[in-house]
């Protein structure tokens, strides 16, 4: 599992990867709105977090799915939580 920030970034990319395969992660700013620069809808980001919790186990409250806008604010999250 990915502990390190760098590593949490580039699991977090391989998952919205797999979840948009069209989308170009390399253009991804860390701080701008995920879902607006991707292009995906709220089902999309559930199943990002659906990959997530079967990779790792660690399933994400509804109630923090705000908490997830950017990929900064991802990476912060899951940083010692997976």
């Amino acid at each position: 599992m990915p502990r390190s920030e760098d590593e949490i970034e580039s699991y977090l990319l391989a998952v919205l990867k797999r979840v948009a395969p069209e989308a170009d992660i390399s253009k991804i700013n860390p701080e701008k709105n995920l879902r607006r620069q991707m292009k995906i809808d709220s089902l999309d980001f559930l199943k990002a977090l659906l990959i997530i919790h079967e990779d790792t186990g660690y399933s994400v409250p509804e109630t923090d799915y705000r908490q997830l806008a950017t990929l900064r604010a991802m990476i912060e999250y899951f940083l010692g939580k997976i």
